[in-house]
């Protein structure tokens, strides 16, 4: 068993638990991979002006195809 095998495909085509997977593997001392937490490349600019609100939040529509912002 490799360090590359993982958790999930050790035990590929056999009966095997994922419980006595991780067991096996700490006993032989490896471990999964441990993926890290995404960067988030984009900021919103609080200087920024936000779109003016023209339907006023009310979002209820007193009959279908009723509520209509003006342009």
């Amino acid at each position: 068993m490799t360090a590359s095998c993982g958790r999930p495909r050790a035990g590929r085509g056999h009966a095997v638990g994922r419980d006595q997977v991780a067991q096996l593997m700490r006993l032989a001392g490896i471990e999964g991979v441990r993926r890290g937490k995404q960067v988030r490349t984009t900021k919103a600019d609080p200087d920024t002006p936000r779109h003016p609100d023209l339907v006023k939040r009310n979002f209820t529509a007193t009959a279908p195809n009723h509520l209509w912002v003006p342009i």
